[in-house]
């Protein structure tokens, strides 16, 4: 009975252990989710910014030639 009561025991700390080493690398996970998130933010308002200068070079350029003919 003694050793089903250590087993047991044994067991459970190792459980306790696995479930706070999930934990940590759960919560860095999710950091880590968080900041790529926070760069694909960034890179769609670069982007966005990119469209509207094109339209507007393209719009000059086109004025240009126009003016050049």
């Amino acid at each position: 009975m003694d050793y089903v009561v250590a087993g047991l025991g044994v067991g459970l700390f190792l459980l306790l252990l696995y479930v706070l080493f999930l934990h940590t690398r759960i919560r860095k996970l999710s950091l880590e989710i968080d900041n790529l998130n926070t760069s694909v933010d960034g890179l769609d308002t670069k982007a966005n910014q990119l469209n509207v200068w094109s339209f507007k070079i393209h719009k000059w350029l086109e004025d240009r030639k126009g003016w050049d003919s």
